[in-house]
């Protein structure tokens, strides 16, 4: 049981566990969205930056804080978790062989809040600071998972091609779609979801960092195990 992905079964467990809550206290979802925004909203559960900042008190701080962490938990139907949280169970199993559930634990939520601060500034950037708007979804943190992924599987990626090409395919479509939204002569920047572009960025950056950063790190290579990313190798994986 020691290689077993405890992390990222806590983490899928989470989110479906979250999302079930919401369907049975919603039902039907689809059709009780205003109320679903309302509880979101007043239990500051979003990422929103009109909060964050606005240091009425600092217990009023932790709690718009604490929403950067349950956003990554909350999604609006089914459907958006469907499309946001599929790459967890595509590549987490895998990233956390690589990184440990440590590892994996401290890339989804690192990657997943840097991205939700990312999406805030651009909000704010925006709206001209006074956008009372606020985002939900795991979808940072799954683009943090996705570059540790590619860079912790690199030199296996005949072994692992499926993922690797799945995972460079989700990486050309969000380049398409920037490339699509800043190319518009007055783009409508909330249409064309230049704040999820934003989270997506500072997630993936976050889990290139991280996995570089693992890779320069001096450790001790694990018993039986072999390199396997360009420079020194996650010694955790094992083939």
């Amino acid at each position: 049981m020691r290689n077993f992905p405890w992390g990222f079964i806590a983490l899928v467990t989470a989110i479906l566990g979250v999302a079930l809550g919401f369907g049975i206290a919603f039902h039907p979802w689809n059709e009780n969205m205003d109320a679903f925004y309302r509880f979101v909203n007043t239990h500051s559960l979003a990422a929103e930056p009109s909060r964050l900042f606005a240091f009425y008190s600092l217990d009023y701080f932790l709690k718009a804080a604490g929403g950067y962490v349950t956003a990554l938990f909350i999604h609006n139907g089914w459907m958006h978790v469907l499309t946001t949280a599929w790459p967890l169970a595509f590549f987490g199993a895998q990233v956390e062989k690589a990184v440990g559930w440590k590892g994996l634990l401290a890339v989804f939520f690192i990657g997943g809040i840097v991205g939700e601060l990312s999406s805030s500034a651009m909000l704010l950037s925006l709206s001209g600071g006074d956008h009372n708007w606020g985002t939900i979804g795991a979808s940072p943190a799954m683009f943090a998972l996705i570059a540790v992924f590619l860079v912790a599987y690199a030199k296996l990626w005949r072994e692992y091609y499926v993922r690797v090409g799945v995972a460079l395919t989700l990486l050309v479509l969000e380049a398409i779609r920037v490339v699509a939204t800043f190319s518009e002569p007055a783009p409508d920047w909330f249409a064309h979801g230049a704040v999820n572009h934003a989270s997506h960025l500072g997630g993936f950056i976050v889990g290139l960092a991280f996995a570089f950063w693992l890779v320069r790190r001096p450790r001790k290579p694990a018993k039986g195990a072999r390199p396997m990313l360009p420079f020194t190798g996650f010694s955790r994986l094992h083939s």
